[in-house]
């Protein structure tokens, strides 16, 4: 798919909204927070413990319950930002290491 067929993602971190193109996403909370969390690290590999750790708040042993609850959270995601896991356009899951935003058609608003 070329750059034309993708709509730009707004992200406004003082209204915490996002859009995709004209659409507002409505995002819950966590999800808007891991968005928020990968913007901020935009192209950097985040593994799916420091998501649990920064944005769930969690604590103690990172085990498969936590792991797996931060995947269904970033399919979730991916699924609101109508990103296709076969050919990501803004979020990419590395395997064995975690996932990233890029750097493609996105705007972080800081106010």
């Amino acid at each position: 798919m070329g750059e034309n067929a993708h709509s730009r993602l707004i992200i406004d971190l003082q209204t915490r909204r996002v859009w995709r193109g004209e659409q507002e996403l409505e995002l819950s909370g966590l999800e808007y927070s891991a968005l928020k969390h990968l913007a901020e690290q935009v192209g950097t590999v985040i593994s799916y413990e420091e998501l649990w750790r920064q944005v769930w708040g969690g604590v103690g042993r990172f085990g498969k319950h936590e792991c797996d609850m931060v995947r269904e959270a970033v399919k979730r995601l991916r699924r609101k930002l109508s990103d296709d896991p076969n050919e990501p356009y803004f979020l990419v899951v590395v395997y064995g290491r975690g996932i990233y935003l890029t750097r493609a058609m996105i705007e972080v608003r800081e106010g």
